[in-house]
């Protein structure tokens, strides 16, 4: 019984390898002559004409590829694919297949070569050329291992090489490997290469050529010894092993073959007669199936490609946020994605109505109107809409064109600009809000790539009341075209460098527009291959510096008139800051106190008081500043020389247009003389006066002017005074 199991095996086996296929459908033709016994038929087929041999494949078809010739073991692991993915072969792909394997086979052929595929396990998965010449099936145990059907003489150094190969993922070459053959010494080159990293392939394989030279004769004296010598004695052993195991193996087949043809002529012979009587018939059958196998064949392939495009569609539909309405002629609605609901209340029921009897969520009127147009004059129409909620939507309206050119109604989307919208009128509010001029250029470069000159891409509000245009008029327009006398060569040249750079340009410019003088604070910064300026109008602050300078140069003049006025003064003279700072002193200050102006400036002044009166001269003179009344005081003041004199400490503030104080001017009046004067005469006063007082007689003294009486003494009373 395990001799049976093992010949159904190797006959299994012949049969898939040496048998030629020719498939037409699921119909599977082979030779007339060719038999395969009853109890060894293959699994996947079921006879259709026994006398023709002709079967029918049961078992799913597979995509073309190193798959098919898998061999026995691999196809039991193989999961069938799903029948979507079987497709009949175009005529023209069959006949491109047809032209590669020609090809292959004449170069083989050409050359000598044999190409053997295998996968990682040295399984056979494929064979092209005269591989017979090189391997063989084993005798005893059916397997499609490569290195049990090569020779013996080549397994070893085929399976090392073959290692390696794997290992490392590199070509090998193997020349003059010496295969005795009865009286002969075969001379094989090996070539192999693996195909295991390659993603572009649906299997990962070996290519394994085989190349036969010139045979010569065995020139050894004694090719057994050598052969024995020079291989392992067990290779030796297991080869003469399955040796015999295949010449039994062999006879076996041989008699079971014999023994099933005798059958199958007898069976042959009485159903020759019926078979040719039905030949006609299925002949015409046949040609009929094969037809109508074509057209069907063609048309399941176009349902399934009309069916894939539908399931596009209406997962791209279904994917987009984007709002689009596929409309015909009659404005009827073919498709629609979901996101059109937002505008026009639709339902899957209103495929087939007419956009017309929808009612829509736009804050818009005229979109029929649109619609229309654009069928009738197939140009685009793109609108800027709102819903009633306050969206804001680019609508576009787009001509339906068939394969054939031709319009067949339109097509209207809508995209959700809300946020550019928004951005659109912060960004514009801000510009125009602006007091400054901002505009933004785009370069424009000659065929050097050099620029020479700037277009305009913004202009906002101030900018065109500036520039007296509207932004349409501007935008895209030239710059020294237009305004030809508006960019000097220097100023250009900066504005060149500010994009070639990337460095921020900020400078002060003079420009004239229609006869009159404007300042402008320019900072120009980089954007893109563009520039954007911002002008800040500064003519006013301008005028003002230029007003500032004459008047400075005119303070500059009055205050060299007012030195020139304190140096003629023949007291001290000294001038403040609105806060009391004293900042100068004439030559007749320094030349009484002796100190010199760092020593005198600020409150250095007051170490010339003398210290009885200080703090009092000082609280005074704060008091006048912070009222800004004059400040007039009598103080004590040291001399160079030690002595302090009196002086009376004038100082009156001058004030601005604003009647703001802007500068404190002061004097110290010498006024030692008359106060020792007024003291001793008040000395004097005092003592008449109590000799006055004193004396015994009646003294008085009466203004005439007046007519009253200005001095009675202690005796009046004693006249009744």
């Amino acid at each position: 019984m395990q001799r049976r199991v093992q010949v159904n095996q190797h006959v299994a086996a012949t049969y898939q390898i040496h048998f030629a296929e020719r498939r037409i459908a699921d119909d599977v033709v082979r030779g007339k002559n060719d038999h395969i016994p009853d109890n060894m038929a293959h699994p996947k087929l079921v006879e259709v004409n026994k006398k023709w041999k002709i079967f029918r494949n049961i078992e799913q078809s597979r995509p073309l590829g190193l798959e098919n010739f898998a061999t026995l073991t691999s196809r039991r692991n193989l999961t069938p694919l799903p029948p979507s993915y079987a497709r009949e072969l175009s005529p023209k792909l069959a006949m491109s297949h047809t032209i590669i394997e020609v090809l292959n086979e004449t170069f083989l052929e050409e050359f000598g070569y044999a190409a053997v595929y295998i996968d990682e396990n040295f399984d056979v998965i494929h064979a092209a050329g005269d591989y017979t010449k090189f391997l063989t099936l084993p005798n005893k145990v059916l397997t499609m291992n490569l290195l049990k059907m090569v020779p013996a003489d080549m397994a070893l150094n085929l399976g090392s090489l073959l290692r390696r190969a794997a290992r490392d993922k590199e070509k090998l070459h193997l020349n003059k490997v010496l295969i005795r053959s009865k009286d002969t010494v075969r001379q094989l080159d090996l070539i192999i290469k693996p195909y295991l990293d390659d993603k572009r392939l649906p299997q990962k394989f070996i290519l394994v050529l085989f190349r036969e030279t010139e045979p010569g004769p065995l020139t050894i004296a004694d090719p057994e010894k050598y052969w024995y010598e020079n291989q392992n004695e067990g290779r030796v052993t297991e080869l003469e092993t399955e040796l015999q195991h295949l010449k039994d193996d062999l006879q076996a087949i041989m008699e079971e073959l014999e023994t099933a043809n005798e059958e199958l002529q007898s069976t042959n012979e009485e159903l020759l007669s019926s078979n040719e009587e039905l030949q006609s018939t299925n002949e015409e059958l046949q040609s009929l199936n094969e037809e109508l196998h074509t057209i069907n064949a063609e048309h399941v392939y176009k349902i399934r490609i009309l069916t894939e495009l539908d399931n596009d569609l209406n997962n791209y539909f279904r994917s987009t946020n984007i709002s689009q309405i596929f409309l015909d002629r009659k404005l009827m609605i073919r498709k629609y994605t979901p996101a059109a609901t937002r505008q026009i209340n639709l339902i899957e029921s209103d495929i087939g109505r007419s956009i017309y009897q929808i009612s829509n969520n736009l804050n818009y009127d005229e979109l029929i109107d649109d619609i229309r147009q654009v069928i009738a004059k197939t140009t685009a129409i793109e609108k800027e809409v709102q819903d009633k909620e306050g969206v804001w939507f680019r609508m576009r309206v787009m001509p339906y064109i068939t394969q054939e050119g031709k319009v067949d109604g339109a097509i209207v989307i809508f995209i959700n600009i809300h946020e550019l919208k928004n951005l659109y009128f912060l960004r514009s509010g801000i510009l125009d809000s602006s007091t400054n001029i901002i505009q933004a250029f785009q370069t424009l470069r000659n065929e050097a790539d050099e620029i020479i000159d700037f277009t305009w891409t913004l202009v906002n509000l101030k900018a065109q009341d500036y520039l007296q245009r509207p932004e349409a008029d501007l935008l895209g327009k030239r710059l020294r075209r237009e305004f030809p006398g508006s960019l000097r060569i220097d100023l250009f040249h900066q504005l060149v460098t500010v994009v070639t750079t990337g460095q921020i340009l900020d400078t002060e410019i003079e420009q004239h527009l229609d006869t009159q003088a404007y300042w402008f604070h320019l900072v120009a910064v980089k954007l893109g291959d563009g520039v954007v300026l911002n002008l800040e109008d500064i003519t006013a602050r301008k005028q003002a510096e230029q007003q500032l300078l004459r008047q400075a140069e005119e303070i500059r003049a009055s205050a060299e008139r007012f030195r020139l006025i304190s140096e003629a003064i023949p007291l001290p003279t000294y001038t403040s800051l609105p806060d009391g700072y004293i900042n100068s002193f004439n030559q007749n200050w320094h030349q009484y106190t002796g100190l010199t102006l760092e020593q005198s400036e600020g409150w250095g002044w007051t170490q010339v008081i003398h210290p009885d009166i200080r703090d009092s001269v000082v609280n005074a003179y704060h008091q006048a500043i912070k009222t800004g009344n004059t400040f007039r005081v009598e103080t004590l003041m040291r001399r160079h020389d030690g002595a302090y004199r009196w002086h009376i400490n004038y100082a009156v503030p001058l004030r601005n247009e604003e009647e703001a104080i802007s500068m404190w001017i002061g004097t110290a009046t010498d006024i030692h003389e008359q106060k020792m004067l007024i003291q001793e005469l008040e000395e004097n006063r005092h003592f008449i006066r109590q000799i006055t007082e004193t004396s015994p007689d009646f003294i008085y003294v009466f203004d005439l002017v007046d007519k009253k009486n200005v001095f009675l003494n202690q005796f009046s009373g004693n006249v009744g005074l």
